[in-house]
């Protein structure tokens, strides 16, 4: 590995760096640096919540990093040279190429907690994974609107929605079919052809098998210390964006219950002190790879409004967010914004590398060379090896150059 010198130099403590605000000790191995001098091992904090960006070209290795952070967090053992995780802790992954399916395959037992899961009719071949369905009595109006492409304060079909939606709920109608009849049962208050366009685009979507009543509960997907991957390739854009809205938000307002619970414990509102775990779900991680067709700068998706919430509030209730990209520039400047950690591998495209320096979120280095050579900042990252990539974080000294560690499980980031 060829190392950069870099002035000034950053202090570490027994050959180990830890790049955030510490507390507990908790961390997650990410690489070591790669930067002239003694070998020292770099850790991200776990202590407190974080926003995590990780860009570079294809095959840099971004993909690579994002599945080391999942395994840290699903890693069998609570304390090891990998991570230190003791605060409940779980993660989901969105996995739009399918590369992670792979994650808890191994011929002995697997050293990580992964569950895989797939939107119906869309299984990946020679993988065992669980289909998704959505339960009905869990989408709102204007979940409903956004699946069919129906504006819900303009549009008579979005109209219809915002009046069936709630009868259904207070007759305890809990069923897609029971959603039907009641829009069928409206007669008269609405023009026939109205109603008939609403049961259609409804009755298209219940064919494909996305949704049942008894469908999987939030806490199947959100467990301490396991990851559940959702696998998404293949999946139309507005099923996969439904899912990833949905998520996110129960994720959140789920979160923001247990955040309370447990507030109100500390302050000896509820007797004894309990933990919010105990009502709800754990303190979580987001993981989105490929996040330009989710949260693009441009054409928003249906899941942007409500990221740009989550990632702006989620520090208050324990929720983290990464994601990778290829193309930072693509990434909507509200969440570009509210990064804490900023990686880079290696890009070329000059406006990708503009953005990756104005959004630094801590000092460049003062002094960069490689092999004797001079280099600017963005000249360095240019020119990083497969698995260098330089890591900015907010309560660090300074941009630092790392190389990122081995994967301890498959990664399926590669061309066969």
């Amino acid at each position: 590995m060829i190392k950069f010198e870099v002035r000034p130099r950053v202090s570490a403590i027994d050959k180990r760096i830890v790049l955030g605000e510490t507390r507990r000790g908790d961390r997650a191995l990410i690489g070591e640096m790669a930067e002239v001098g003694p070998t020292t091992k770099v850790f991200l904090s776990l202590d407190y919540e974080h926003v995590v960006g990780i860009f570079g070209k294809r095959g840099s290795g971004k993909s690579h990093l994002l599945g080391s952070l999942v395994e840290a967090l699903a890693w069998h053992e609570v304390n090891s040279d990998l991570a230190t995780v003791t605060t409940p802790r779980g993660a989901i992954l969105f996995d739009l190429l399918n590369i992670f399916q792979w994650m808890g395959s191994s011929a002995e037992a697997p050293p990580v907690d992964t569950r895989l899961y797939h939107v119906p009719g869309y299984a990946p071949p020679d993988t065992q994974s669980t289909a998704i369905r959505l339960r009905p009595q869990e989408l709102n109006p204007e979940d409903w609107c956004l699946l069919l492409g129906i504006d819900g304060l303009r549009e008579p079909m979005g109209q219809v929605l915002y009046e069936a939606v709630p009868i259904a709920r207070t007759n305890k109608r809990d069923r897609l079919e029971d959603l039907i009849r009641t829009i069928s049962d409206f007669g008269v208050r609405f023009a026939p052809e109205t109603i008939r366009a609403v049961v259609q685009r409804l009755t298209s979507y219940g064919s494909l098998g996305l949704f049942d009543k008894d469908g999987l509960t939030l806490r199947d997907l959100c467990r301490d210390k396991s990851a559940s991957v959702l696998l998404f390739a293949g999946v139309p854009e507005d099923v996969r964006s439904l899912y990833v809205f949905l998520t996110l938000r129960r994720v959140y307002e789920e979160r923001v219950h247990a955040s309370q619970i447990e507030k109100a414990s500390l302050l000896g509102k509820a007797g004894t002190v309990v933990s919010a775990y105990e009502h709800s779900i754990p303190k979580m991680w987001l993981f989105i790879d490929e996040a330009q067709n989710i949260i693009p700068a441009r054409n928003a998706s249906y899941a942007i409004d409500m990221l740009v919430r989550y990632v702006r509030e989620g520090r208050n209730f324990g929720l983290s967010l990464c994601f990778t990209t290829q193309q930072p520039s693509a990434i909507d400047n509200r969440i570009m914004s509210q990064l804490d950690t900023l990686v880079s591998f290696t890009l070329t495209v000059p406006a990708d590398l503009t953005v990756i320096q104005n959004n630094l979120k801590n000092q460049a280095p003062r002094e960069i060379t490689r092999q004797g050579r001079p280099l600017s900042f963005q000249d360095a990252v240019r020119s990083m090896g497969v698995g260098q990539c330089m890591v900015s974080n907010i309560d660090s000294e300074r941009a630092v150059f790392i190389k990122a560690r081995e994967r301890l499980t498959p990664h399926g980031g590669f061309e066969a």
